[in-house]
C-alpha cells in the first residue's frame, strides 16, 4: 500500500475543521496527552482508518519528530 501526500491529507483535515493535518496532528497529541494514541483519535475524528492514517508519511514525520512532545507540552501563560 502506498503513502498519501500532505495535500490530499489537508484535503481530509479540513471538513472535520482543521486548516491541515499538522493542525488535526496537533490537536490529537494535546486531546490524547497521557490517556490514549493520538492518531486512534484523529482517524475517529477524520473517518479514516487508523492503519491508513497511521501508514501516512505525514503521521509517520509527526511521530518521530519533536512534535508529538511539543504539542504536549503545557502551554505558558497567556501573552496578552
Amino acid at each position: 500500500m502506498g503513502t498519501i501526500a500532505s495535500p490530499t491529507w489537508d484535503a481530509w483535515a479540513r471538513p472535520a475543521g482543521f486548516p491541515s493535518m499538522n493542525a488535526a496532528l496537533i490537536w490529537a497529541a494535546r486531546q490524547s496527552a497521557g490517556t490514549s494514541d493520538p492518531i486512534r483519535l484523529l482517524a475517529a475524528r477524520l473517518g479514516v482508518p487508523y492503519r491508513v492514517l497511521h501508514s501516512a508519511d505525514v503521521v509517520q514525520r509527526f511521530l518521530h519528530s519533536s512534535a508529538l512532545s511539543d504539542a504536549r507540552r503545557p502551554l505558558g501563560p497567556s501573552r496578552d
